[in-house]
């Protein structure tokens, strides 16, 4: 059965750079199931309710699809992945296949807030933090490098959607994690890390998993 690490904290606190880290670890038997692919389609709405969009709240992602596939991940089964095209702001009507391996890693910035999942699906939880100057500078410059968007459009979206849904849905939910990582220094210096290091290479060692 999978062991299911699920690992949560807010936009641009390093849960993607951490995940990789983690995968490195043993690439063959741990595997990355990102949240954001997740997302719910939008392919209905006008080009007017698209500008709308909160990607940083609850409901924009599938957490009953999410929990079924953590399920049969369990019951090692395959599960169809959807993938989710921002551009388009809708699912693609082909998916991957995500096989079961030995550790998954579920990230992503409402991981903690799928209840179900959170109650009894995680075998470890693990919240990344990092401050909130820190995180702004960072998606300041992989919005304008990675998605081609404007510094003004960056910084209203911070302002109106990603911090505020950060103090509301995520922050608070850091007292469940097991492992809190600090990542405040972009020179791969990471709080706490060894702890998850050292649990993950534990695992690997249970020929079991």
């Amino acid at each position: 059965m999978p062991y299911i690490i699920a690992l949560n904290g807010p936009s641009c606190a390093g849960k993607t750079y951490i995940s990789n880290i983690i995968k490195n670890i043993d690439p063959n038997r741990i595997s990355i199931l990102s949240y954001d692919s997740y997302c719910v389609d939008h392919g209905n709405l006008s080009i007017e309710e698209i500008k709308k969009i909160n990607y940083d709240i609850p409901s924009s992602y599938d957490g009953e699809l999410l929990t079924k596939h953590i399920n049969d991940l369990k019951n090692n089964k395959s599960i169809n992945c959807p993938i989710y095209n921002f551009a388009k702001h809708r699912r693609s009507e082909k998916t991957n296949i995500f096989h079961p391996n030995d550790i998954i890693i579920v990230e992503g910035i409402m991981v903690f807030q799928v209840e179900q999942l959170l109650k009894d699906g995680y075998d470890l939880k693990v919240f990344v933090k990092a401050k909130e100057d820190t995180r702004y500078e960072r998606r300041f410059k992989r919005d304008q490098i990675e998605r081609g968007r404007s510094p003004e459009s960056i910084i209203y979206q911070w302002n109106t959607t990603v911090q505020p849904s950060c103090e509301i849905y995520i922050e608070p939910l850091i007292k469940y994690a097991d492992i809190v990582l600090e990542n405040d220094i972009n020179n791969g210096e990471i709080k706490n890390i060894d702890l998850l290091i050292n649990k993950v290479k534990e695992l690997l060692k249970n020929e079991k998993l």
